[in-house]
């Protein structure tokens, strides 16, 4: 083999690598990198599905809600004059899909039905697993699973305890005598 012929085949051992592990920079735009990195992670991962009513829908994840989505709660949560069926629906589309509000109605689901789900829908796209009975509870009874509040009540009341401002204790007042504590 002559110098000619092993540079050629090492720029065919380079390309067979670059194929095989694309970098970021190898793309010539986003929608092509994200095409990428979407593919993987549909690879790597099948989405799980629940089915409602006799309805397969894929369960919600925090990767699977759009920006739109987050718009749309938000949206819900500060509006205090009550919901319309339109938004109800839209929130229900990105959750669900756009048919499954129907299929639901036609099967006969009632308005705690479809409130446990959105809260189960919700929980679940916000990344937070909860059982179907902890969203049926805290739809019956207006608050969180004591498994969910717990750890964040928890976590902000030893901030509060420790202090956790940074600042001196007590105040930022000295001990009596003008001499910290050894």
């Amino acid at each position: 083999m002559d110098v000619h012929e092993s540079l050629e085949r090492a720029a065919e051992i380079q390309a067979e690598r670059d194929a095989a592990n694309p970098q970021a920079s190898d793309h010539e735009s986003f929608d092509a990198f994200w095409a990428e990195v979407e593919a993987k992670q549909k690879a790597e991962k099948a989405p799980r599905t629940e089915t409602i009513l006799g309805v397969t829908v894929q369960v919600p994840t925090p990767d699977t809600m759009t920006l739109r989505f987050r718009r749309q709660l938000d949206q819900l949560n500060m509006d205090r004059r009550g919901t319309t069926e339109a938004e109800v629906r839209a929130v229900l589309a990105d959750l669900f899909g756009p048919d499954a509000l129907d299929a639901w109605t036609d099967a006969g689901m009632t308005e705690q039905q479809l409130a446990v789900v959105m809260a189960w829908g919700i929980a679940c796209a916000s990344g937070t697993e909860i059982t179907w009975r902890e969203a049926y509870e805290a739809v019956t009874e207006g608050k969180a699973p004591d498994r969910l509040t717990a750890g964040a009540a928890g976590a902000a009341t030893s901030t509060r305890r420790s202090g956790g401002t940074g600042g001196r204790s007590k105040g930022g007042q000295r001990r009596k005598g003008g001499r910290r504590k050894r």
